[in-house]
């Protein structure tokens, strides 16, 4: 990041001297805000994965797909790598073909070249191939560290078959466990017409290891795949609504149906692996967002099937006609500290409203977390290990255009809310913030940071700390100076045993009038004196004086 704070300890020390508060109990209410927006054209954000630690930081980072992205070789499509720690750009990946599709699907496959950095494959599902013909659909291998491409292969002749519409791999979770890619190819034609496969690709040299084919004409076996780093199990969408188990390679047996067609499904489920530390914390999330219940059209529903069970342990429905609950499933990183995943879900409104919803759920049906998009009605999601510090797992959220021309890729952290402002009797404006950061954090010494200049793309303090989402500038020096008095009474302080604190944004009545319609960001960092190092930070939240 380019900016930075110098002799960030010194000024902290000069503010607790001045102001030495320790920190008052926490509200109860608490709301998450976007953390990172790198805003790029091309259909930017139209995907969005999480993947293993590519620039070897200890943090898991991500990949987002801009399918139209223009190269001098036209609108072929491009695909970043960004840092979850801090959002950098650590590498990016380009297709072959305009209107391809390049990074419709996007799959972490370990270290496949032996180079000790992971290696990415990228699907290109509308790729037409001079020999197999159009739409036969293509699947790259890059090296992470290069963009070269290790290895490459196309559907096969007269298919059609959309290969690379869906990605998975068969790994053991190390660097180079991966021993095969799995691609989807829902148009393939076998026996009968469209019925679908999924091919399986040896992940060091891309030589085909074997196919399972759909059974059912026009259920399009492939559309969407379910695979996961250290599971066992493979699972395969259908366009008819269907879950199948699937055998992998070297298997004659044809796959398993395991939850059947619904009323008002026309499309593939959305699906996801839960991995628990028991057999009924671990299994298979399924979202169905045609789904009809209720008397309801197309509300949609999301389920969960523990390992071993074809009967749901949980079910949530929507409650609105075309709320379209499931339209994307996650397995949500830990956030409530029980050391189990939680399901996220995505609905995506046809009617009512135009904005996507992301909710977090537990396995028992208790909402963990509600988050409204800011840019549109269709939106992809992802989650991360925590990388701000708070010990809580992250949601990653990519929008491209929506229904505001928004192209984003969002890191949805958590720790600071705001009430207010709010004008007083006495014509004192008054803006409250909560921090909730989490017990890692208990007892730190927080600093809260201003800046009239924006989020992004922030700052790091020190290699290796997590991006601070303020832009520095001459308000975030003028708010330091004031930090202690009657303005910022305690800008920064000792977090209690919680690692929560209540802080507050005061300008007097005299004062007011000339800070009408200001708006300014500001955002929570955790110090350490003895590693001089940041060590947490909190969402941005944006406010306007009246």
């Amino acid at each position: 990041m380019p900016h930075r704070i110098k002799s960030l300890s010194f000024l902290i020390a000069l503010v607790l001297m001045a102001s030495p508060v320790v920190a008052q109990s926490r509200l109860a209410n608490h709301r998450q805000e976007v953390a990172a927006v790198p805003a790029l054209s091309g259909t930017f954000g139209e995907h969005i994965v999480n993947v293993g630690d590519f620039d070897a930081d200890g943090f898991e980072d991500y990949a987002v797909s801009a399918r139209n992205f223009v190269t001098p070789a036209g609108a072929v499509g491009r695909v970043f790598l960004f840092s979850g720690r801090n959002g950098s750009l650590i590498q990016s990946f380009d297709g072959l073909q305009s209107a391809a599709r390049f990074g419709e699907s996007i799959q972490d496959v370990g270290d496949v070249d032996g180079d000790g950095v992971r290696d990415l494959c990228v699907g290109a599902p509308d790729f037409d191939d001079p020999v197999s013909g159009p739409n036969a659909g293509r699947v790259a291998c890059f090296s992470g560290a290069t963009a070269a491409e290790i290895w490459a292969i196309v559907g096969e002749i007269g298919s059609g078959g959309n290969l690379g519409v869906s990605l998975g791999a068969i790994s053991d979770g190390t660097l180079a466990g991966t021993s095969a890619v799995v691609a989807g190819e829902p148009n393939y034609a076998n026996t009968f017409t469209e019925t679908g496969r999924v091919v399986y690709y040896d992940a060091a040299t891309g030589v085909m290891l074997d196919t399972e084919d759909g059974v059912i004409a026009f259920d399009g076996l492939g559309k969407t795949l379910a695979t996961r780093a250290g599971s066992p199990t493979l699972y395969a969408g259908s366009v008819g609504g269907r879950v199948w188990l699937l055998n992998g390679p070297n298997s004659t047996a044809s796959p398993t149906l395991l939850n059947g067609s619904s009323p008002g499904s026309t499309d593939a489920p959305a699906m996801a692996i839960i991995m628990g530390p028991s057999a009924a914390t671990s299994g298979l999330v399924i979202g169905r967002k045609f789904n009809d219940s209720n008397g309801l059209q197309n509300n949609g529903d999301v389920s969960f099937f523990p390992n071993g069970s074809n009967v749901a342990s949980l079910v949530l429905q929507g409650t609105t006609t075309g709320e379209s609950y499931g339209a994307r499933v996650v397995a949500v990183r830990d956030q409530d500290g029980d050391g189990i995943e939680e399901i996220g879900f995505a609905s995506m409104p046809t009617s009512g409203f135009n904005n996507s919803r992301f909710q977090v759920y537990t396995l028992s049906g208790a909402q963990v977390d509600d988050i409204e998009t800011i840019g549109g009605a269709d939106a992809d999601y992802a989650s991360l290990h925590d990388v701000t510090g708070d010990g809580r797992g992250e949601v990653l959220e990519g929008i491209a255009a929506g229904n505001t021309g928004t192209f984003a890729a969002l890191l949805i952290a958590q720790g600071l809310d705001v009430i207010g402002p709010t004008v007083l009797g006495n014509g004192t404006i008054q803006t409250q913030f909560d921090i909730d950061l989490g017990s890692p954090v208990a007892g730190g010494i927080y600093l809260q940071l201003y800046g009239a200049t924006g989020r992004y793309p922030g700052f790091t303090y020190s290699s290796g700390d997590p991006v601070v989402p303020i832009n520095p500038d001459l308000t975030t020096q003028f708010a330091l100076s004031l930090a202690g008095t009657f303005f910022l009474p305690d800008a920064a302080g000792v977090l209690d045993g919680n690692g929560g604190a209540q802080t507050n944004f005061l300008v007097d009545a005299a004062n007011a009038p000339f800070v009408s319609g200001v708006v300014l960001s500001t955002a929570v960092i955790v110090f350490d004196f003895a590693t001089q190092s940041i060590v947490a930070t909190t969402n941005p939240v944006e406010f306007t004086l009246p």
